[in-house]
């Protein structure tokens, strides 16, 4: 049975993009994961206006090229731990370093020179304003800049130049919620503010849109009372918000995903609170007229679930929960969008029912598999970790991690390694954050 109070975050994930030789990177996430952020040619470390497909958590970056200060490092402390050790076998999941901080419900957003940003999150006592770096050349986690404001539940988006989006969440002791927003540079390693939002948000939609613009939709205004209809965009030439087309239905902890098109995927959540509030809809958002507009629906009723853009430009929909009278049912089942046919159909299903935060985002392996690693199982949280296979449409257990996590977050590296950092120790007794950091080998 899930619990109440579950921290929304979304991630930003790399993602395959096998037709153009592309890194996207990303959800969730999540709704809370979702989804979903860019893509990057690992051969140039630019993007292409031509070539831009990718999802939320999970959307594609727009072009530009990436400045040459963003190639270099930024000023850190010493690092928190010794360089890499052996890179685990092939199928498992390894030691690294550790974080400066423990964190849960916190970002991590790859960045163009391979490093990875964990910003936010909380510490077991309070909301943090901290962020700092993972260089995946030495396995070790350093300092940078801290935000302006301290966050939980907010989404970080991966903008065409470099720089990071940092908006919404809760601030202060976690239930102030947030309008204002605030832009990372890798270059000074610093953060700033930049436009506040037209309306205060959490456990929302954050999507890179083709054209550069971020597209932020739905998320709970009040916690748990008053979810969100309404829709608007981030510019990044002018730095400022505008609202855009609202959504057919109000949701909070849906996942939004970037489709090959251009066209943005909204899919399940809540929108009211208690077991009727479970949705199975899904729309589509279409930038070209600012409009929302209806598509198929879902097999089942879901929210906190993942949202994964294939390679073949289909979108695996897995796990979730389902409300109850009394209580929640977490899902294993999974299903999968085909854009051509606007159809949701039946795959298969996990071997456990696993529940993730609202912004949860697996990770696209380079081989087009999908990892997914910890969540919520049966009243406790689990570090055991699937893979999904398109080509066979099975999930299958790898690794298990080292920690059982939940609220952490999971990195594809530009080297085909995965990065999962942070996360809840238990739902029980223990309550404080993770430190530690493991790496996994495909």
């Amino acid at each position: 049975m899930a619990q109440s109070g579950k921290t929304a975050v979304v991630a930003r994930h790399p993602k395959l993009v096998a037709a153009s030789g592309l890194i996207g990177l990303v959800v969730v996430v999540l709704a809370g994961e979702v989804i979903f952020a860019g893509a990057i040619d690992r051969s140039r470390a630019t993007t292409s206006p031509s070539s831009r497909v990718a999802q939320v958590s999970l959307a594609a970056m727009a072009g530009g090229t990436a400045r040459p200060s963003l190639l270099a490092p930024t000023a850190s402390v010493s690092p928190t731990a010794s360089p890499c050790p052996a890179p685990p076998q092939s199928g498992t999941f390894g030691p690294t370093g550790s974080m400066i901080s423990a964190r849960a419900g916190h970002t991590a957003t790859l960045l163009a020179d391979g490093r990875v940003l964990l910003a936010g999150g909380t510490d077991g006592n309070k909301v943090l304003a901290s962020a700092e770096l993972y260089d995946p050349k030495t396995c070790t986690f350093g300092a940078t800049g801290s935000m302006t404001t301290p966050r939980i539940r907010h989404t970080a988006t991966l903008l065409s130049d470099g720089r990071v989006l940092i908006a919404g969440g809760a601030d202060g002791n976690g239930n102030e919620i947030s309008s204002s927003a605030e832009l990372y540079d890798p270059s000074t390693g610093t953060f700033s503010s930049t436009g506040s939002m037209l309306v205060s948000r959490e456990r929302y939609t954050a999507t890179l849109l083709t054209d550069g613009r971020v597209l932020f939709a739905g998320g709970d205004l009040v916690h748990g009372s008053t979810y969100l209809s309404s829709a608007e965009l981030y510019d990044e030439n002018t730095r400022t918000f505008v609202a855009t087309g609202s959504m057919e239905t109000a949701r909070e902890g849906q996942t939004a995903t970037l489709l090959a098109d251009g066209r943005v995927l909204m899919a399940g959540g809540q929108s009211q609170h208690g077991y009727l509030g479970d949705l199975s809809t899904a729309e589509l958002y279409d930038a070209r007229t600012g409009a929302f507009s209806p598509t198929g629906s879902m097999t089942t009723f879901r929210s906190s679930h993942t949202a994964t853009l294939l390679a073949d430009g289909r979108v695996l929909i897995a796990g979730g929960e389902r409300a109850q009278p009394g209580g929640a049912d977490d899902l294993s089942s999974a299903e999968l969008y085909d854009p051509k046919t606007a159809e949701f159909t039946a795959t298969g299903s996990m071997p456990e029912s696993i529940s993730g935060y609202p912004g949860y985002r697996p990770a696209l392996l380079t081989d087009g598999r999908v990892l997914f690693a910890g969540g919520y199982l049966l009243g406790s949280y689990t570090a055991s970790a699937l893979l999904y296979d398109p080509s066979s449409s099975r999930f299958a257990p790898t690794g298990p991690m080292g920690s059982a996590r939940y609220g952490h977050t999971i990195t594809l590296l530009a080297d085909g390694r995965v990065l999962v950092a942070g996360g809840w120790v238990s739902p029980v007794g223990d309550a404080s954050p993770y430190v530690s950091a493991e790496q996994y080998q495909p």
